[in-house]
């Protein structure tokens, strides 16, 4: 089973023809290392249950272009899902919200932006 929950974001053609594409893709490529890596850190802090094997089952991997964060808990998709017997604990989708509404991927972009000297 495979469930996911996504944070996008996306440029205006006309951005591109103001900057330098190849440093454009370097801050596009650190804000999602960052996003992914924020993103595993919160579901570690939200996952249910105090045993922690549920919490550390998380793991993430990133690339220039993409980011995902698994867990390899067995039992992980029935606390997400949920069961007959037990209520969804859709954490992950929660965590996904937490990003979008605090605009994490944008301000984490504007900083990478300022680290390069493209904006101020």
């Amino acid at each position: 089973i495979t469930m996911t929950s996504q944070i996008s974001f996306q440029f205006n053609p006309s951005f591109y023809k103001k900057t330098n594409p190849a440093i454009i893709k370097k801050c596009v490529a650190k804000t999602i290392k960052d996003t992914t890596l924020e993103a595993e850190k919160r579901c570690k802090e939200k996952a249910p249950y105090d045993t922690g094997n549920l919490r550390r089952s998380h793991s993430s991997k990133y690339s220039a272009d993409e980011g995902t964060v698994h867990n390899s808990a067995n039992y992980a998709v029935y606390v997400i899902t949920g069961t007959y017997k037990m209520p969804a604990r859709n954490y992950p989708s929660e965590v996904c919200k937490e990003l979008g509404g605090e605009k994490y991927m944008a301000n984490r972009f504007r900083k990478h932006l300022r680290d390069e000297g493209v904006t101020k």
